[in-house]
């Protein structure tokens, strides 16, 4: 990887957010419960998936336009954002399994969302290199004008 999609600085920040959460775990006197323990993995596991979701936008994005740069990044935000929220909640689940139940339905949920994204990427840059060509300039336009 190349420093010119700008991902060691993302990895920086990654790892400076990765050594956060950790150390806040551990100094803040969280309890040591499974429970915690997997409120802790899992958000580590969201840090790390907005990450790699991120740099595979931009990576790819290069070639698949604005749809795959910014919805990518947007979805792995906001499945970060669920995943802060489900770990904040975690006093209120009685029960490890139904809080790991519920983290793995929101991976879910967002792996079905980053897939269709990418699937539906490509297919609308194919659609906007068919209209540049029915019109013969360089930009895309829809419509008769």
């Amino acid at each position: 990887m190349q420093n010119r999609y700008g991902i060691l600085p993302m990895g920086i920040v990654t790892i400076i957010a990765l050594l956060l959460c950790i150390a806040g775990f551990f100094l803040l006197g969280i309890e040591r419960i499974a429970l915690n323990t997997w409120a802790l993995a899992f958000l580590l596991l969201a840090q790390v998936v907005v990450f790699c979701a991120i740099v595979a936008a931009r990576v790819s994005g290069l070639r698949s336009g604005i749809f795959l740069n910014v919805g990518v990044a947007s979805a792995a935000f906001l499945y970060f954002v669920v995943t802060v929220i489900g770990v904040f909640l975690v006093r209120f689940f009685d029960s490890l399994g139904r809080f790991v139940f519920m983290h793995l339905a929101i991976i879910g949920v967002f792996a079905i969302i980053m897939v269709s994204m990418f699937a539906y990427a490509n297919n609308i840059d194919r659609r906007s290199a068919e209209d540049v060509s029915k019109v013969g300039s360089k930009e895309a336009r829809r419509g008769g004008f």
